[in-house]
């Protein structure tokens, strides 16, 4: 079962669709695979987790 978002959490979510929405823009304008772009940071953020066990980046 989903639970209803509190207004605050409505707020937050209607500014990522903006984010979101605004990079992907970005991301077709600059004829870059938005996807693929997306599996390297996740494949980053994988690695870093293996071999830090942590997924800062520790800057």
């Amino acid at each position: 079962m989903v639970e209803a978002l509190s207004a605050a959490q409505q707020q937050v979510a209607q500014f990522l669709d903006d984010a979101l929405f605004a990079l992907l823009a970005l991301a077709e304008e600059s004829d870059i695979d938005a996807g693929a772009a997306l599996a390297t940071s996740l494949s980053k953020y994988e690695d870093r987790i293996t071999d830090t066990g942590d997924a800062g980046s520790g800057a």
